[in-house]
């Protein structure tokens, strides 16, 4: 076999295809060792020379400019280190939206029936302890007020509010000194709020009389309109009543006297679907009174002369309407509003009465059976008919986007795998053995069954703004990341490569690893929590999103590696104890690089096999994780995240520690895993009889060879547990 040109460090990266961007990753790569016996003649032309036109040896690291290092290297820190994130431009999507709120504490307001000195005014109250107090009031025009619905409609506090009035065609944005108004084209006669669109920003939806409808971007001013034809408009709610992520529009319908629920699927997956409600509902409103991140529909039947109100509770859950709960109300119950009014993450509902007087109500872990906490007389209001939950003092904490354009950062370089050569005799094999890690699947072009580095989104904080951040903030960010979007922020670097040692690295202990790194689009947000809610001093801070957009990865010897991971500092040091082409170094059963036992938890598989070599041709051995048994504990090792942050790239402004510690899920940022599809193989060269000789070398030279897999611990450079995973052997005398 021809011997590839020689390069300053072991491998070349350049020439394997291990997963590195512009590789075909169905390739493997198969590879001796690239580097030229010098003899010492410098006047020899040794199949490559070193950087200044003489060879060097592998294990030189030092450089003072990238020409110093081989193909795929830079130097860094006078180091030759890997290239990372040089293949870009990497795209990504926003983790957040640029202006998201978190523990959103709502107040509410009533809409009168009844002017005051010529105007009709939205009331404000805000609940406190079981009281309620009234910040003031807006005033709305001189015209009867239809509907009220509060709303975030663009993305900044305080909330707001949209009102409806009769004889007009138009839904006014009150809560504002802005003069805001949306013409739908038809008189509205309810009116619901939510983001339908997934933008983080609320939407209007505008319900007409005889089922003329309109979808409202506020922000935007433009509206998609439609017609019902199941039946005249009565009322409307928005919300994830599905359980998908995303919101839809609940409506309540009357068709030929009977009252129907109809869900409305704006930018789901899911179909458009519709069922009785079973009682005559004049008002509805959607919520979360469990608490359990999906949205029920509540509803009002009016009382009559021989029977009490009724809140009626319904599921949307299956693609049906089923009632769930029904409860006996003040029968002078005349609307409804869901909203979070004590920041606790579960919907509280306002039930308004006739005479200006309010019940609040709050509902508890898996039951829909609401419970009284109290009343009070809106003394300051005239004679209200509607009521909406809204924001309208603005303390709701609140993220805002610093900037849309990401900053690349690259991810430290991790050991992913050691690959040891199989033991085989230097004097009496025909030939080398070889190793070989990747995918039992060749032609697949995804590694992220193979032996991988997978990477998630993170977070980062400045370290004197950790311990707030650990205080909640991180659950916040956890539980607002974009679901529907989880896939995006989740990619994979495999490990995939075939090797084998030239002759002139017998005798000498040696392997080969693979190193990759991660790449990230770093987003920086700042934080407004005026009240204090997320955590004390979480106002004006920031902190960043680290989003993975791709990685790179590089085969390099033991010799190699092992001098660039003394000089950088952070590395694991790999003392390979065997040496190529000396069966009798390997040792008799497994055990780690170090000598010490191997724990049982740390084995990938459980029943490595035992080879027998052959006096005639090559043994084979492959254990794959779909055909063998494995131990689940040992597949994947989360080793947190490590970013190069430095005093270049102005993130926070100091140090930056990322959520590893932070103990909320994150620390995914990094993690070593061994995927359903990999697999660990290779080669022992035939030991034939040499008929030259007296002896049979078979007969007196054989031996057997146990091949196993376990993780390598480690201790990270921050005092984290990390690892990578090793193929070894032990070996048997015949």
């Amino acid at each position: 076999m021809k011997r590839l040109p020689w390069f300053p460090h072991s491998f070349a990266a350049a020439l394997l295809c291990v997963g590195a961007a512009g590789c075909n990753q169905s390739d493997f790569g198969d590879i001796r060792g690239d580097m030229v016996e010098d003899d010492g003649d410098p006047d020899d032309d040794d199949g490559g020379d070193g950087p200044g036109g003489s060879a060097r040896d592998e294990a030189d690291v030092a450089c003072e400019v990238p020409d110093d290092c081989g193909t795929g290297e830079t130097c860094v820190d006078n180091v030759c280190q890997m290239q990372r994130c040089q293949d870009g431009p990497y795209l990504s999507e926003l983790p957040l939206a640029p202006n998201l709120r978190f523990m959103i504490d709502r107040e509410f307001v009533v809409a009168d029936s009844t002017s005051a000195e010529g105007s009709f005014f939205v009331d404000g109250y805000a609940p406190q302890a079981g009281s309620v107090e009234y910040p003031g009031s807006w005033d709305m025009g001189s015209t009867n007020i239809i509907d009220v619905v509060g709303g975030d409609f663009f993305g900044s506090n305080p909330e707001l509010f949209a009102v409806a009035t009769a004889g007009s065609s138009r839904v006014r944005i009150g809560g504002t000194s802005e003069d805001i108004e949306i013409d739908v084209g038809f008189p509205p006669h309810a009116l619901a709020a939510g983001d339908t669109d997934g933008d983080d920003k609320d939407e209007v939806f505008v319900l007409g009389q005889f089922g003329n409808y309109a979808l409202c971007n506020v922000d935007g001013g433009d509206c998609l309109t439609g017609f019902f034809q199941n039946g005249n408009g009565r009322d409307a709610g928005i919300g994830d009543v599905d359980g998908d992520g995303q919101n839809e529009v609940v409506l309540l319908l009357e068709n030929g006297g009977d009252a129907v629920l109809f869900v409305l699927e704006v930018t789901g997956d899911g179909e458009d679907f519709q069922g009785p409600a079973g009682f005559d509902l004049t008002v509805i409103d959607v919520g979360d009174p469990d608490g359990d991140g999906v949205d029920e529909i509540f509803g009002i039947e009016a009382g009559g002369a021989f029977s009490d109100a009724q809140l009626h509770a319904y599921t949307a859950m299956g693609g049906a309407v089923a009632v769930v709960n029904s409860q006996v109300i003040d029968d002078t119950s005349i609307d409804l509003s869901f909203g979070d009014l004590d920041t606790d993450e579960r919907d509280e509902l306002i039930v308004l009465r006739e005479g200006s007087e309010i019940e609040l109500l709050s509902g508890q872990e898996g039951s829909m059976q609401l419970d009284a906490q109290f009343t009070h007389l809106l003394t300051d209001s005239s004679a209200p008919t509607r009521i909406a939950s809204v924001d309208f003092d603005g303390d709701s904490p609140r993220t805002y986007l610093m900037s849309e354009e990401p900053v690349l950062l690259p991810g430290q370089v991790l050991p992913v795998a050691l690959g040891l050569f199989p033991p085989y005799e230097e004097e009496f094999s025909d030939g080398e053995a070889s190793v070989a890690i990747g995918r039992a699947d060749s032609t697949s072009e995804s590694f992220t069954d193979s032996i991988s580095l997978d990477m998630g989104v993170d977070m980062g904080v400045s370290v004197g703004f950790f311990d707030i951040a650990k205080a909640g903030l991180g659950t916040r960010i956890s539980q607002s990341l974009k679901v529907s979007e989880t896939q995006t922020f989740r990619k994979s670097i495999g490990t995939r490569f075939s090797a084998r040692p030239e002759s002139y690295f017998e005798g000498e202990p040696y392997g080969v690893v693979t190193m990759t790194c991660g790449c990230f689009h770093a987003y920086k947000y700042r934080i407004e929590d005026p009240a204090g809610m997320l955590a004390d001093g979480a106002d004006s801070e920031e902190f960043v999103l680290i989003v993975p957009v791709g990685g790179s990865e590089m085969l390099w010897s033991t010799r190699r590696y092992n001098a660039m991971a003394e000089a950088v500092g952070n590395l694991p040091i790999m003392e390979v104890p065997y040496r190529v082409g000396n069966v009798d170094s390997y040792p008799p059963g497994p055990e780690k690089l170090d000598g010490s036992p191997i724990p049982e938890a740390d084995f990938v598989f459980t029943d490595p096999p035992s080879i027998l070599v052959s006096d005639a041709g090559s043994s084979g051995f492959r254990m794959s994780v779909g055909e063998d048994m494995t131990n689940s504990i040992s597949m994947s090792t989360s080793v947190g995240v490590r970013l190069d942050v430095s005093s270049e790239i102005p993130l926070l402004g100091g140090g930056v520690k990322f959520g590893a510690d932070l103990g909320v899920g994150w620390g995914q940022g990094y993690s070593v895993r061994v995927g359903e599809s990999a697999f660990f193989g290779g080669n022992l060269p035939p030991l034939p009889d040499n008929p030259d000789t007296p002896e049979d070398e078979y007969l007196q030279y054989a031996y057997t060879t146990m091949p196993f897999v376990y993780r390598e611990h480690y201790t990270d450079a921050e005092g984290n547990d990390a690892a990578y995973y090793v193929i070894s052997y032990a070996v048997g005398q015949e």
